[in-house]
């Protein structure tokens, strides 16, 4: 079962189902983990992707799904006591794993973020969000809804790691005139160690290890990627 770069989602609930259908639609490899033999009943009628029945807590079962080559694991199990020992067992099978957990309070999301996990969200809190901004702003809301649900629009969003031996190391956005070549947007850019720059500056230069935050039609990204970054799509 063990798939080089592939995904783990612990936890087939309600949000573990909706991160898998992303995925699904994405073209990513993934492994789905439940201990509930009725959370993976839909996936065993269709055997539409691979599954796991039991603990991913245990590090054994983590093992089985791969997680020694995996790119990255979502940590969605019921309850913030479970996601912490599943970080912590991830962590210590593979330290470099990146891991995105669930949490629903904020001494838990400290204590998870502490023991190794990269990044920690609350439902409860973005749900929060969402609605006020629906409330204030519901136009903006509409977009980041479509930006969201990529399927439903040719508009694509992508984050895009600039390598060593990409054409646009060591030059700027000017230099670079990705808007006019690619037909794509530049929305941010992340240098490591540093905070997101949104609506970068057209002087800044682009280094070894920045993220891109780019905007358009599909197809250009990917164009975009397999000229500048040196990646296939």
């Amino acid at each position: 079962m063990c798939i080089r770069d592939s995904y783990i989602i612990c936890g087939h609930g309600r949000i573990g189902n909706i991160v898998r259908e992303r995925l699904e639609e994405e073209k990513l490899p993934f492994v789905v983990i439940d201990n509930k033999e009725e959370e993976l009943e839909d996936l065993k009628q269709t055997n539409s992707c691979l599954f796991l029945e039991g603990d991913a807590t245990h590090e054994d079962i983590l093992t089985k799904a791969g997680i020694k080559k995996a790119k990255g694991l979502a940590a969605l199990l019921p309850t913030d006591a479970d996601n912490l020992y599943l970080v912590l067992s991830a962590k210590l099978v593979n330290p470099s794993l990146f891991i995105l957990s669930k949490t629903m309070d904020e001494e838990a999301e400290r204590k998870i973020l502490q023991i190794g996990a990269n990044k920690v969200v609350s439902p409860y809190k973005l749900s929060g969000l969402k609605i006020a901004q629906g409330l204030i702003r519901p136009t903006l809301v509409d977009f980041m809804d479509l930006i969201i649900r990529q399927k439903e629009l040719s508009l694509y969003m992508e984050e895009l790691v600039v390598k060593k031996d990409s054409k646009l190391v060591n030059r700027n956005l000017t230099e670079c005139d990705i808007r006019r070549t690619a037909n794509i947007i530049v929305v941010a850019m992340k240098k490591p160690g540093k905070d997101i720059e949104f609506n970068p500056s057209p002087d800044s230069k682009i280094k070894t290890g920045d993220i891109l935050l780019v905007l358009g039609d599909k197809n250009a990204v990917n164009q975009f990627e397999n000229m500048y970054l040196g990646v296939s799509s």
